[in-house]
């Protein structure tokens, strides 16, 4: 609705928006090639399953619980979980289609400790293994200090890479962390819009001890020790230009957790996605958008694309960036 009422309004003032580099970069959007891969396409559905409608969400998990690829990943404590999702998906239990699904979802909530009827816009979510990269994570604590440090690094490796000069502004050994990014620099070759000052703010809503799941696991690639809750658990802000008042403060938002929210907002430029890009390029943490054009999974260095969330196997496409003339 906001990205209308944006696009009414430059329309108004056309001459103004055309010659605006933060809008030629707004409606520059990448474009979607479709996934070759059909067990890619289930995967990245799967894991960003709370974007779908919770019927659909049911047939892709109990799908996804009945593949063979599933069942070889873990046979023993599962199989109870895989016998009750084969009689979902076959309808057996209760006297229609909706009211197995109804099950399916409700059975799946009471087994994996997931009790969900409903939808999602945004899915933020973080899974860890047991020893990531050498690192032993035993307790709460060493986890949430993994996160931590390792959204810390990937920040920071992007502002190098990019050459920004990069401080922490609040919170620095927190799951909120606010980070500014700050260059000489404010236009760059195959961009519209690059903004001298950028500030990223990160935010983790906790993580838990992960129950049991086989599906998740063999999703995941790796037996989950650690997880944040399901759902959006997860958010990063992204502003460029950043407005600072006359004493040179960061205005700071607060909504529960603190971000930087005065700017322009990059979720939907390049160097926004890019941004995400950076952080997301592990198979550790998700982050999927349906209220940005066009919607958007980050996934372990990619972009992934969906147009609605009408079906179970929902990602069907990957983001390429569009060419700047």
């Amino acid at each position: 609705m906001f990205r209308n009422i944006f696009l009414i309004i430059c329309i108004v003032f056309l001459s103004g928006c055309a010659s605006d580099p933060y809008f030629n970069d707004f409606v520059n959007n990448p474009e979607r090639v479709e996934l070759n891969s059909q067990d890619q396409s289930m995967r990245i559905s799967y894991l960003s399953r709370y974007l779908l409608e919770s019927d659909d969400r049911a047939k892709l998990e109990s799908e996804i619980s009945n593949s063979e690829y599933v069942k070889s990943w873990g046979a023993g404590e599962y199989s109870t979980l895989t016998s009750m999702a084969t009689d979902i998906h076959l309808g057996q239990i209760g006297s229609s289609s909706g009211k197995a699904l109804g099950n399916s979802v409700f059975i799946g909530g009471v087994v994996l400790g997931e009790i969900f009827d409903g939808q999602y816009d945004q899915v933020g979510q973080i899974f860890l293994p047991k020893y990531v990269d050498g690192t032993q994570l035993e307790t709460l604590e060493q986890a949430e200090a993994f996160v931590s440090e390792m959204l810390s690094k990937k920040i920071k490796v992007f502002a190098e890479n990019n050459g920004y000069q990069v401080s922490c502004i609040l919170e620095c050994e927190s799951l909120n962390q606010i980070f500014g990014l700050s260059s000489e620099q404010n236009t760059r070759i195959g961009y519209h819009y690059w903004p001298a000052d950028i500030a990223i703010s990160t935010y983790v809503k906790g993580l838990k001890e992960a129950p049991e799941n086989h599906a998740r696991d063999a999703m995941l690639g790796f037996n989950a020790k650690w997880q944040s809750d399901y759902g959006e658990s997860l958010l990063i802000y992204t502003y460029g230009d950043f407005y600072r008042g006359d004493s040179k403060e960061v205005k700071i938002r607060d909504r529960g957790y603190k971000f930087v929210g005065f700017g322009k907002d990059l979720n939907e430029v390049k160097v926004g996605r890019d941004i995400r890009k950076a952080i997301f390029d592990n198979p550790y943490m998700l982050l999927g958008d349906s209220d940005v054009y066009p919607s958007q999974i980050f996934y372990d260095g990619e972009i992934y694309g969906f147009i609605g969330t009408s079906k179970r196997d929902f990602v069907k496409f990957r983001m390429v960036e569009a060419s700047v003339e």
